[in-house]
């Protein structure tokens, strides 16, 4: 496989395990940019891993993570120089991800 394909398979990988971390539905009362904060009902220690790894380079080239449950925000992290308001290029990933599931 080609790197890029490698690079798409490991940010579907990491945006699965993040998705996996919810452990329970919550309804949150804080806003941002038009979302819902949900309620943090997830394992901790799993995002604090997922942090790990891609500080160590475990997983290179992330960006951020962000996660939604029920149209709810529930995680949502960025890496590096990336933010909020950074232009990001998902390439493929969105794609990839929801062909998968």
């Amino acid at each position: 496989m080609t790197e890029r394909v490698h690079a798409i398979l490991r940010a579907s990988w990491i945006v699965a395990l993040a998705i996996t971390v919810v452990a329970a539905s919550a309804n949150g009362s804080e806003m941002v940019h038009g979302l819902r904060v949900a309620a943090p009902a997830y394992d901790e220690a799993r995002l604090a891993a997922l942090d790990a790894a891609i500080a160590e380079g475990t997983y290179r080239d992330i960006e951020a993570v962000v996660v939604l449950r029920d149209g709810e925000l529930l995680v949502e992290r960025y890496y590096g120089d990336a933010s909020r308001d950074a232009t990001h290029n998902p390439r493929s990933v969105g794609k990839t991800f929801a062909a998968t599931i």
